[in-house]
This record gives C-alpha cells, sequence and structure tokens, in this order.
C-alpha cells in the first residue's frame, strides 16, 4: 500500500537459527559435557574474543562480585562457562568458579553449550540482533542483556530474559 515500495516485491527472510537444531535438551549431559555440576548454576558467556571492551565482559564481572555479596550461600554454586578465548588482558578476578570452552565452531556442541546454561549473559556495549541471543532462546535458556540495539526485539522483559539499563552493572546483577 505504500507509495514508495508498493510496486515492488517484498520478501520475508526466515529467522537464520535453525530451530530443529538448536532446541532445548538434556541439561543434566550438557551440564557434564562441560565438567558442570548438574546442581550448579550455570551461569554463561559468549564473545570470540572476551578481552573486546565492546562484548562487557568487565560488566559481566561487577555483576558477578555483586551477585556474591547479594547471595554469600551461593559461594560453590555457580559456575561461569565462557564460549571464547581466554585472553591475558582481560581481568579474571571473578567470585566464582570459570571455564574456558575455547573457540566451538562444532554445532552439537554449541547446542551443548547453550543448554548446560542456566542463564546466557550478553553484556555488550554495542550490539544489533546477535545471533548468541537467538541460539540460546532457541535452546530454552533465558538471556540477559544491555537495552541496546536489536536487543529489545529478542528479549521480552522477564519473560524470556531480562533487558538491563544500559552499562549498569547493579540492573544486570538483578537481571542475572
Amino acid at each position: 500500500k505504500s507509495s514508495l515500495l508498493g510496486n515492488r516485491r517484498v520478501e520475508v527472510i526466515p529467522n537464520p537459527i535453525d530451530t530443529d537444531v538448536y532446541l532445548p535438551k538434556g541439561k543434566k549431559s550438557a551440564k557434564a559435557t562441560f565438567g558442570v555440576n548438574e546442581d550448579s548454576i550455570c551461569i554463561s558467556f559468549v564473545a570470540a574474543n572476551v578481552g573486546d571492551v565492546r562484548k562487557g565482559f568487565e560488566y559481566l564481572r561487577k555483576a558477578l562480585w555483586k551477585i556474591k555479596e547479594k547471595y554469600p550461600e551461593w559461594d560453590n554454586k555457580v559456575k561461569l562457562l565462557v564460549m571464547g578465548e581466554e585472553k591475558t588482558e582481560v581481568n579474571l578476578d571473578l567470585p566464582f568458579e570459570y571455564s574456558f570452552t575455547g573457540y566451538l565452531n562444532d554445532e552439537p556442541r554449541i547446542v551443548d553449550f547453550y543448554n548446560a546454561s542456566d542463564v546466557f549473559v550478553l553484556p555488550s556495549l554495542e550490539e544489533n540482533l546477535p545471533n548468541t541471543i537467538m541460539e540460546a532462546l532457541s535452546c530454552g535458556v533465558p538471556s540477559v542483556a544491555f537495552e541496546i540495539g536489536g536487543i529489545p526485539d529478542l528479549i521480552d522483559h522477564k519473560q524470556n530474559g531480562y533487558l538491563a539499563k544500559y552499562s549498569n552493572v547493579e540492573d544486570l546483577a538483578n537481571g542475572i
């Protein structure tokens, strides 16, 4: 009906995530794949370069300290699982146990990574429509991220995740 595009062909681009592959699976076996105790709260994070400031690892680190202060009884219950490379320039002063998977390019292992997670956190300072959130959500994992770019199109606040105020560590911790 548009005077500008009314005579043009319109096509729908399908979701780029294969929901026959990225779907909820056995959490217990997925956690075991990455050495996460089945009773642990597994918080996950993804970045090809964890040291990239734009990916917000420092915000996650600070949020985890806030969580530790608020829930000291979680001391041995939380594990951070990071898909990406451990870089020496990253501050790894973390209050909970953590492990790096390194770069994963095997789709079944990536699906296991998300299924091992109880919550996926993407505290990026710049994003558009991150596939990582779509992948996590497709696996039934709630996602926490800053309310930027296209992320509010993916996360329905307090329905399938949490939209934290931009660069607000306290709000990020509340979401997690």
